[in-house]
């Protein structure tokens, strides 16, 4: 795990999003979180089975990359991506709302199934639609993980 960990922190501090037009896939044992089948990482689709890679996961991460390239280095996405996590409160009830509620995560839970959405990519809309007030509450008040994905395709 250790190994895996340094070469995520590497990635991290070499290059920067605008050298990527698409996402290379690469495979690690620990890598992403059980119970996540993929996760966007600095150019990367990072997964532990990449034969389970469809092309709406493939379309989820690049809609990352779109958003990471706007603001022109890895570390101030990851940054801004971990501040959004935290305003989402991971430490109540439920837990992973704070996950499925980053903008971010919103935007492209969203738009996953739209295979032109990266290619008219507007930054304009993490602040404009896809920045939920209140999102821990309106989260809770859908009764499951379904619903709530239903509900954000409708923004």
């Amino acid at each position: 795990m250790f190994k895996e960990l340094i070469q995520l922190i590497k990635w991290l501090f070499s290059g920067n999003p605008n050298d990527y037009e698409g996402l290379e896939l690469v495979q690690m044992k620990y890598f992403p979180f059980k119970n996540y089948s993929a996760m966007s990482w600095c150019g990367r689709i990072i997964t532990r089975e990449p034969d389970k890679i469809d092309d709406v996961t493939i379309n989820h991460e690049t809609i990352h990359l779109k958003q990471a390239q706007c603001y022109g280095t890895w570390f101030s996405y990851y940054l801004r991506y971990c501040i959004e996590w935290l305003k989402g409160n991971p430490f109540t009830k439920p837990f992973r709302s704070a996950y499925y509620t980053i903008p971010y995560e919103v935007e492209a839970y969203a738009n996953e199934n739209d295979f032109n959405y990266a290619f008219v990519y507007n930054p304009d809309l993490i602040r404009l639609k896809y920045n939920l007030k209140n999102r821990k509450k309106l989260f809770k008040s859908f009764k499951t993980l379904r619903e709530w994905k239903q509900y954000i395709k409708t923004l």
